[in-house]
């Protein structure tokens, strides 16, 4: 059997993402090499180095790995959420509709932030008549971030939402209100 099919590699880095708790964190994870591929065993967030290396220690021994394989591990996972994020849609509970804010708003095309600030979560949201459906979540942690997220609502749902302002969310057209606000 090949050495590095064999051989556990990790590594542990400050400054990544956790969009989980939406704050830049370390990030470790622990793989093995099987021919030109990483099978990932772990990854972990946490507030510190040690915090990593304690999860990664149950695994027995391994290599440190480098950087740039930690930081590839980090982006298949991203990639694998961000697909994932974007695929999933669903309903809310037909209750929703007729509480506030929601009942008041009108039909049409809305997109939602967690937050002011970056990171945050971007959600676009259709109303209806009888229903409320989330058709698409990302995290933004930048601009440009948004903008994509944003683009790509407006490719696949063959629509034309727009920026209001950095005070607001985004709208299709200007006489709607967004259905939520901070």
């Amino acid at each position: 059997m090949n050495n590095d099919q064999e051989t556990l590699y990790f590594g542990c880095e400050k400054g990544y993402l956790d969009i989980h708790s939406l704050k830049y964190r370390w990030f470790g994870a622990i793989f093995r090499y099987h021919g030109s591929l990483k099978i990932v065993f772990g990854y972990w967030f946490g507030d510190s180095e040690s915090e990593i290396r304690k999860q990664i220690q149950f695994y027995g021994h391994s290599l440190s790995c480098d950087i740039k394989d930690l930081q590839e591990v980090y982006s298949t996972i991203r990639d694998l959420q961000e697909e994932q994020d974007w695929k999933q849609r669903s309903r809310l509970s037909i209750f929703a509709i007729f509480k506030s804010p929601r009942k008041d708003v009108k039909s049409g095309w809305y997109i939602l932030r967690s937050r002011k600030t970056y990171p945050f979560y971007v959600s676009a949201i259709q109303k209806k008549n009888y229903s409320i459906w989330l058709e698409h979540v990302s995290v933004c942690e930048t601009e440009d971030h948004l903008n994509e997220f944003l683009a790509k609502v407006n490719q696949e749902h063959n629509i034309q939402l727009q920026f209001l302002s950095e005070d607001s969310d985004l709208k299709l057209e200007s006489n709607w209100k967004p259905i939520l606000k901070e």
